[in-house]
């Protein structure tokens, strides 16, 4: 199990510190993120990542609207059995997934009107909506693990 990689036996056996949406060192990202971006649960600030809300117009001859988007950088391999997704609140008030990611697959979208601006490495993307982005889109990054 991946928690037994970053907590002792313990701390395993109390889901409120190694339970999969627990977050024991309070930095914001849930412990299955954290595993899945190769991070320290219990160590605020260990972050290699980032994820960047981009408020502003995003660099796309398509797109002069500023629109929701991110980017987000993450290790070059993801753990076996681990799928990130960025997920967008669509204007049903519900997340949908708009693009994924596993171990042997790069980033992949799954929603029209979904674009990458950039994928420079093997993990990096930025991303956002094609204007006009949905009235009150969100966006946000969703750690699944499959054993």
């Amino acid at each position: 199990m991946w928690q037994q990689s970053a907590f002792t036996a313990a701390e395993a056996s109390n889901p409120a510190v190694s339970g999969p949406t627990a977050d024991p060192d309070g930095d914001g990202i849930q412990n299955l993120l954290e595993f899945a971006l190769g991070t320290l649960p219990k160590t605020p600030g260990s972050s290699t990542f980032s994820i960047s809300p981009q408020g502003t117009s995003v660099p796309s001859p398509q797109n002069s609207t500023p629109v929701p988007s991110l980017r987000l950088t993450t290790p070059a391999t993801l753990p076996a059995g681990i799928t990130l997704s960025i997920e967008g609140l669509n204007p049903a008030g519900q997340w949908q997934t708009l693009a994924s990611a596993t171990s042997t697959q790069d980033w992949t979208p799954t929603v029209p009107g979904w674009m990458f601006l950039s994928s420079t490495g093997p993990r990096e993307v930025c991303a956002g909506w094609k204007a006009p982005a949905p009235a009150a889109s969100m966006l946000r990054v969703r750690a699944t693990y499959l054993p």
